[in-house]
């Protein structure tokens, strides 16, 4: 008789050669993929984001991006959302790490709402577009929805 154990995913009997059953290890597999596919895409967002930093007009904003204060909101707001983008996890049902952190309220339309703790939502770079398109269509209401689900994270709603 072969040796056998469970699968620590699902706890199903498996022959002790294998690491997962054939189904934990296939969403593993998948999982994996969806990775490797994320991180291409972020090399691909880092070149698109230099092109897009450079040919910026706004001075003002510009300097704050590079400010002390806007690098250790960015460390509160990584440490408050433990790294995901909190759009995916609630909307997708998702855990994913975030790279970008998005102003509910834009710099320029409340420049005293930049460091607003409230104001500020982790997101995945595709969210983050996907955001700008909806504020196209309604703003308020897209607005509203990530208000929501900041208060939803900090148990208010």
């Amino acid at each position: 008789m072969a040796l056998k154990r469970f699968c620590p995913k699902c706890k199903t009997l498996i022959d002790a050669g294998n690491r997962y059953c054939s189904p934990c290890q296939q969403k593993i597999d998948e999982q994996q993929a969806e990775r490797m596919k994320q991180r291409k895409e972020q090399g691909k967002d880092k070149e698109r984001h230099k092109r897009y930093k450079s040919q910026r007009k706004d001075q003002r904003e510009q300097r704050f991006y590079a400010s002390k204060q806007w690098e250790l909101m960015k460390d509160a707001i990584n440490s408050k959302y433990k790294g995901m983008c909190i759009y995916t996890y609630y909307i997708e049902s998702r855990i994913v790490s975030y790279d970008t952190i998005h102003h509910i309220v834009p710099v320029k339309d409340d420049w005293n709402m930049r460091l607003h703790l409230y104001n500020l939502i982790p997101v995945t770079e595709s969210v983050h577009q996907k955001l700008h398109k909806m504020y196209e269509k309604d703003k308020e209401g897209t607005q509203q929805l990530l208000n929501n689900l900041i208060a939803k994270w900090n148990g208010w709603g």
